[in-house]
């Protein structure tokens, strides 16, 4: 009877047990003021959040639910609180596995993708992680860094017309061999951009810099070999075409004459050559700042500025020799000219613009607007000679200090002007950190002297005969036009 009584009390207290488990969960047990419940069934631990019926731990099966309060609290909870019914060991593994989860799940929640907070849809959203200061102190840092390499044109540039050619028999009209509009074509260059962000993004820095290689145009006349390589009597005769301010009877001279065919009329043949020599250099370097003024879950838009450098140099320089021929008085005397003008342009401004950043997927979208304004130092340096002699390296008779058109000269002025300056740049996503781009630029400043339009056609053509005559030619009138430079950006981003 006894032994009866006993197996049915064992089973009654077996039962009792079954029975506790739903009633113990739901009993009010809490560790600190958390309303969170901490047990031990077994050696498995599980931590309940009453009316939620979610899980974390071994309790015959496993559930790992998605905590958005419980994770934050539980890794407020101090590792030392005491937990009835929870080891040393135990509780120390539940905290970490509170902690992991944690971070997963604000990561879930703050845009963040897989590659956590450095990546650029994580600037604003990881400082929820630490504490206000822990992000002033750049907790989530990102960088970035940009190639660009450019293929841009310059605006065409202005010069008088500088040399032109007739048919065989003639020496007008003429046709424009170069000058009028000097164009440059295509001039590649290179753009490098580098930054940081700090505070959780919410301002960077950074610096940018940027060259277009030297833009050149030439022109030379044919060379038929010695003497000296003068351009022979050929099927066309070239000139340098000026104003002509000679009174009669020398005012019939249109232009340096530098070949002429022998059945050309006029007084005998010629011989002689033609040089010019072109080039452009643009550079520009900037710091800069940015800071956040919006953003969403798939834009940014940020404030620009800074300090801005631009240095634009045009250089033109002239050579023309003339050889008279066979039946001319002067037969064995050359007259050669060099004009040589040299414009440089240093701008030093401050900057001031925005910048906006649209993502959809592994496509994005840049839009760079801003202004530079500030001082622009122009100089301009303008260097002439010419010399008459005997033909090929005798002594010369005759050295005169002023060129064909260039009379010594050096100018100087401060100007205040502004450049505006577009970017738009269309980057894919080729690997975690790496977009490619491409993209249209545009820079325009309103006030930059260039050398050609520093040429006053303006010649007394009595004095090409007589290098020594004194003429009543102009003098030096400075000049200045807008430039601008514009084209296609292919390039690679990092960011990280």
């Amino acid at each position: 009877m006894n032994r009866i009584f006993g197996i049915f009390s064992l089973a009654a207290m077996m039962a009792g047990a079954v029975a506790s488990v739903p009633a113990w969960a739901d009993e009010p047990q809490s560790v600190g003021d958390l309303p969170m419940h901490v047990g031990d069934d077994g050696g498995g631990q599980f931590v309940g959040d009453e009316g939620s019926g979610q899980f974390v731990g071994d309790l015959g099966n496993q559930f790992v639910g998605d905590l958005p309060d419980l994770a934050p609290r539980l890794a407020r909870l101090p590792e030392s609180a005491p937990v009835p019914g929870l080891s040393e060991h135990s509780w120390e593994e539940a905290t970490a596995e509170s902690h992991s989860e944690s971070a997963v799940q604000w990561h879930a929640g703050s845009g963040c993708d897989a590659a956590g907070c450095h990546e650029a849809g994580c600037r604003g959203g990881c400082g929820r992680q630490a504490s206000r200061i822990a992000g002033t102190l750049d907790r989530c840092q990102t960088r970035w860094a940009e190639l660009d390499f450019l293929l841009w044109f310059p605006r065409e540039r202005r010069s008088p017309v500088l040399a032109g050619s007739a048919p065989q028999g003639t020496v007008q009209p003429f046709t424009t061999e170069f000058g009028d509009g000097i164009d440059s074509g295509l001039a590649p260059g290179i753009r490098l951009d580098a930054g940081h962000y700090f505070a959780d993004g919410q301002f960077g820095f950074g610096g940018r810099f940027w060259t277009l290689f030297e833009a050149e145009e030439d022109f030379q006349t044919p060379t038929g070999g010695p003497p000296a390589g003068l351009t022979p009597p050929g099927a066309r005769n070239y000139v340098v075409p000026f104003q002509n301010i000679a009174p009669a009877p020398f005012d019939t001279a249109f232009g340096l004459q530098i070949s002429r065919d022998p059945t050309t009329p006029g007084p005998g043949s010629l011989q002689g050559n033609l040089d010019i020599d072109t080039d452009l250099r643009v550079l520009g370097s900037e710091l800069y700042g940015k800071l956040l003024i919006g953003k969403g879950s798939q834009f940014r838009l940020e404030m620009l500025g800074g300090y801005s450098y631009f240095n634009i140099r045009d250089r033109l320089a002239l050579n023309a020799r003339v050889v008279p021929g066979a039946g001319n008085p002067g037969l064995g005397t050359e007259t050669s000219f060099s004009d040589y003008f040299d414009a440089e342009n240093n701008f030093h401004g401050a900057q001031i613009g925005v910048q906006s950043k649209v993502r959809q997927g592994r496509w994005s979208f840049t839009s760079t607007n801003k202004v530079h304004f500030g001082n622009v130092a122009q100089t301009v340096a303008i260097d002439g000679s010419s010399q008459t002699g005997p033909f090929n390296g005798a002594p010369v008779l005759v050295d005169a200090d002023r060129g064909l058109f260039a009379k010594d000269t050096t100018f100087s002025r401060d100007t205040f002007t502004f450049a505006p300056e577009v970017n738009f740049k269309l980057a894919y996503q080729m690997r975690q950190h790496v977009h490619f781009t491409v993209g249209y630029s545009l820079v325009y400043w309103d006030s930059v002297a260039l050398a050609g339009e520093q040429i006053s056609p303006v010649v007394d053509a009595r004095r090409i005969g007589n290098l020594a005559l004194a003429d009543q030619e102009p003098e030096y009138v400075f000049q200045d036009s807008a430039f601008f430079v514009q084209g296609i950006d292919l390039g690679v981003t990092v960011e990280y």
